[in-house]
């Protein structure tokens, strides 16, 4: 995935996904800056995913990729 359309993901998961920490009730998200790759353990293909971090208590959410590329704007 190219720089412009990992910033383009992360600024569509931001925009569409304010919501407060479930652990702290904050809402101060800082999104990663590179794709984590989760595994079903079966060999099936890779789900990539987006991370952000809640800034206050350091709770990680991950937003699956392939999700969000289908979403029109």
């Amino acid at each position: 995935m190219t720089l412009t359309s990992h910033d383009a993901l992360r600024g569509a998961i931001s925009a569409r996904s304010h919501h407060d920490c479930p652990m702290c009730s904050q809402d101060t998200w800082a999104a990663g800056n590179r794709l984590v790759e989760l595994g079903d353990g079966d060999g099936g293909p890779p789900l990539e995913a987006l991370a952000f971090v809640c800034t206050t208590c350091g709770f990680v959410r991950l937003h699956a990729i392939q999700a969000l590329e289908t979403i029109d704007d």
